[in-house]
């Protein structure tokens, strides 16, 4: 679910749930709305923990690559639209997403 989209949500949940239940035909087990519902509720700092360990691993195997002793890296930006919501409004704001 982190790579992105290439088709609708719930078209991408049925065929993670059918994945992960080792079958070819589609299941449905959670609706975009719920998963949409849940990804509200995530924090942010999952992610950077995730990337932590990531990296603590692929240095662990030596996997890093090197050029003249130093890591290569490699950056992506995008633009996205937030939907915050509080107890008494909502509103969208546009952000830019940046990676290494």
């Amino acid at each position: 679910m982190i790579s992105g989209f290439k088709a609708s949500v719930q078209n991408e949940l049925n065929a993670f749930f059918a994945h992960l239940a080792n079958q070819a035909d589609l299941l449905r087990l959670a609706s975009a709305q719920a998963f949409s519902k849940a990804r509200r509720q995530f924090s942010h700092l999952a992610f950077t923990r995730l990337n932590d360990r990531l990296m603590a691993l692929v240095q662990q195997e030596g996997l890093t690559p090197r050029w003249h002793g130093l890591r290569v890296v490699a950056a992506d930006a995008s633009k996205m639209r937030l939907f915050l919501q509080d107890a008494t409004s909502r509103c969208v704001q546009e952000a830019v997403v940046f990676a290494l």
